[in-house]
Parts: C-alpha cells; structure tokens; sequence
C-alpha cells in the first residue's frame, strides 16, 4: 500500500482504479526487457514503490540546489570562473528535481503541490555539531538523510572545502546510485537519468579538481573534512540486508544490492573512478575498501555521524 504522506497528492482514485496491470502480464515485461511507460503498465505494488523511489530523488535533488545556493556568495572569493560553474551546477541540481518532477505529475502524482508544500523545509539543516540519530528524520520530506547536514561552516575556506569533498564524495556516491537506475524497467525513469548522470559526471570532476588543488594548499584541513563527510555518505547506501531493495530488483526498478551498489561507488575503474582511485590520486587517507564495507554493514558509521 502506497506510503500515507503520499496518499493525498495522487491525482486519480487509487481505490478504484481498474486498469492495474497483472503481476504475471507485468513480470513477463520486466523479463523480456520491455519498458513500463505507463500507469496501466503497472501493478498496484510497482506503482507505490515508484511512487516512493521517484519523490525521494525529487526531494534529494531540490535539497540539494538549496544547499548549494549559499555557495555561490562563497565562490568568488576562491575563483571568479566559479561565478559561472556554481550557479550552473546549482541549476542543474534544480533541472534534475524538474525532470523527476514531470515524471510524477505524469503518473497521477501532484508533484508540483508536494514541492510547495515541502519547499520550506528544503532549506533545514541540522545545527553544527548537532547529529542524526539512526532512524530519525527531522522533516517528512524524502530527501537522502545526508542533506540535513549544512555545508556552510563558520569560515568560508571550510565552507569551499565542504563543497568540494561534498561532491568529491556524495556526488560520486549519488552518481552509482543513479546508475544503477539506467536501465530501469520504467523507461522515463532510465531516459531522465541517463541525462542526469552526464551532468552528475560534470560535478564530480569539478569536486575532483578542488580537491586535488585545496589538498596541496591545506591536507590537514582537507584530511579533516573529508572524515567527517564519508561516514555520511556510506548511511546513504540504505541497509545490508534490504527486503525493501529486493522488491526494487525483482521489479526491474533497480538492479544492484546496496552493497554492490556501494563497492562500485568505492572501486569503480570506469571515469570517473571509484573512491579509492580518487582518493589515492590526490594524497587522501582512505579505509580499505573491506574496511568500510564492514563498517557499514556494522552500522558503526551511525556513530561518526
């Protein structure tokens, strides 16, 4: 059944709708490689858990560009180019959150009413110092728990290093995750994504450039930052053993477990590379690849957040 905050944004009558598709007629799609284009398409089960995947990542990448708005103040101080490549990347943040946007308004989703109902909380972010606890959210949008933490510190250096390792780290951690929804078996999820992942792909060279430089100039600080966000960017992988993910792969919606999903993220060899070849490449201290995995398996990164 379909998440209640959820509930009262969907347009067409979800109690009565008749043109569900069967589970047999829809499994014989996913298996034959044909796309599911269309709420008719669907089963009720395929629907809702679409419905979730789609508000989430909508959410994440709005969150996202309000983030990042705050930077472009900080930006000049450290490149004028940057007057240029930060407004970009904040617009594409905001055209991503469109494209999934469009998506769900064309499925029997109000996106637009859920974005002007949640937009306000788009900009919270916990205080500094302040933790997440595990399992605890502190607004009921859907974002990714690692956007309640704020870029922006109390000098603008640490600020210009958060954003750095935020995209050295997250950007390449929310690229895997996105990849991994490029050959989905809803064809306009792939389709937006796979335009997406071009310019997520732009962002983590541009995290990868600033890094490697601001190393150089202050590895300490740098070192510092980098510790603090990676523990944040493994709880955004979901859990170990995830029956929710099963049913994702089981309908096509995604193709990895979380793990697999998460050793990509570490040691991927394709551009861009992997944590681990990034991180070695610009002088940064890295767990082995076990290490962190094991840790994330744990849970024991909940408790460096």
């Amino acid at each position: 059944m379909i998440d209640q905050k959820l509930r009262p944004y969907l347009t067409f009558d979800y109690d009565n709708y008749y043109r569900w598709n069967d589970e047999q007629t829809l499994m014989c799609m996913i298996r034959t490689g044909e796309k599911i284009m269309l709420r008719m398409h669907m089963t009720q089960e395929y629907f809702d858990e679409l419905i979730w995947l789609l508000v989430a990542q909508m959410d994440s990448e709005y969150v996202g560009a309000y983030g990042y708005m705050p930077i472009t103040f900080i930006a000049p101080k450290f490149s004028a180019r940057e007057l240029k490549d930060v407004p970009a990347i904040v617009h594409d943040e905001f055209t991503h959150g469109n494209r999934i946007r469009e998506i769900l308004n064309n499925i029997g989703f109000d996106a637009d009413k859920w974005v002007e109902d949640y937009q306000e909380v788009y900009s919270f972010r916990l205080k500094h110092g302040e933790k997440l606890p595990r399992g605890r959210r502190y607004t009921e949008d859907f974002r990714v728990n690692i956007f309640y933490y704020d870029l922006i510190s109390d000098n603008d250096l640490e600020t210009w290093i958060n954003f750095g390792v935020f995209q050295f780290v997250q950007d390449r951690g929310a690229g895997e995750q996105i990849r991994d929804t490029l050959d989905s078996s809803f064809g306009p999820w792939a389709e937006a994504n796979r335009r997406t992942m071009s310019e997520e792909n732009k962002h983590i060279h541009h995290g990868d450039t600033w890094m490697a430089s601001l190393f150089i100039m202050y590895p300490v600080l740098v070192q510092k930052q980098f510790d603090l966000w990676w523990p944040r960017t493994l709880a955004t992988f979901g859990r170990p053993e995830s029956k929710r993910n099963d049913l994702w792969r089981k309908l096509g919606l995604k193709r990895r477990t979380n793990e697999e999903v998460l050793r990509a993220f570490l040691d991927r060899t394709e551009h861009p590379v992997g944590l681990q070849e990034a991180g070695r490449k610009i002088g940064l201290k890295i767990p082995a690849t076990e290490v962190a995995v094991e840790i994330w398996r744990r849970g024991d990164h909940f408790k460096l957040l």
